[in-house]
């Protein structure tokens, strides 16, 4: 991968939710045993969740043995339990900062998010939810290249306008399908390597790294930035 000497001038920004901005990973990893046991698909302990993040999508659900139809049920069961631990969940370091910046200059924000606005909103505070100019929650776990398609067609923006921010392969495929350029943050729930082989246009390493490629009103994006873009 090569360090970019320039980027599109991005009016939109889509960003997901858990493990993008929110380090809602340790909180998963410790529910997730018991999860298994009461929806009976396979047993992953803390042990095998690193093995996890490094399976794309259709790969992370063939190892838990999840039926197609059963999904829907566990991440209800996950959102109302997150929503009496929203407590527990923090942001991860610099994503207030980066929010709070870019919301104040010229581009639109939006959120895609397959949790509840009701727990976005608890965990990110009244101030960073108001950054949002729009969001689509409870987007189903395999539907979001359809939610996406809508939420895009609600903005009214072009598909080179946007640039879509997340940390699942299931997030870049979204992207893919409606020809959006994808940025991949490399704290999530997806290791580096789960993205190589779809070679995303950014990969961020740290949430300032977004701040340096879209503040910059030019769509230039400064040499010393450690963002690598193929």
């Amino acid at each position: 991968m090569n360090i970019p000497d320039s980027s599109p001038p991005y009016q939109l920004v889509v960003f997901d939710f858990d493990g993008t901005l929110a380090d809602s990973l340790s909180w998963l990893a410790g529910i997730l045993p018991e999860t298994a046991a009461r929806f009976r698909f396979n047993h992953a302990g803390p042990e095998k969740f690193d093995y996890l993040r490094s399976l794309d999508t259709r790969e992370l659900l063939q190892y838990l043995k999840i039926p197609v139809w059963k999904i829907p049920i566990v991440a209800l069961h996950l959102r109302k339990r997150m929503s009496c631990e929203t407590d527990k969940i923090p942001l991860y370091p610099g994503i207030r900062e980066m929010l709070e910046d870019l919301a104040s200059g010229r581009l639109t924000l939006a959120l895609l998010s397959s949790n509840s606005w009701n727990n976005v909103a608890r965990i990110l505070g009244p101030r960073l939810s108001s950054c949002f100019d729009f969001h689509h929650c409870e987007v189903p776990y395999l539907g979001k290249t359809r939610q996406f398609g809508n939420l895009l067609k609600k903005s009214g923006h072009d598909a080179r306008d946007i640039l879509y921010i997340g940390d699942e392969t299931r997030d870049l495929e979204a992207a893919r399908a409606h020809c959006v350029h994808f940025g991949a943050v490399t704290w999530g729930f997806n290791r580096p390597n789960a993205f190589l082989k779809h070679k995303p246009e950014y990969l961020f390493e740290e949430a300032p790294d977004i701040t340096r490629l879209l503040s910059d009103h030019t769509g230039r994006a400064p040499l010393d930035m450690p963002i690598h873009r193929n």
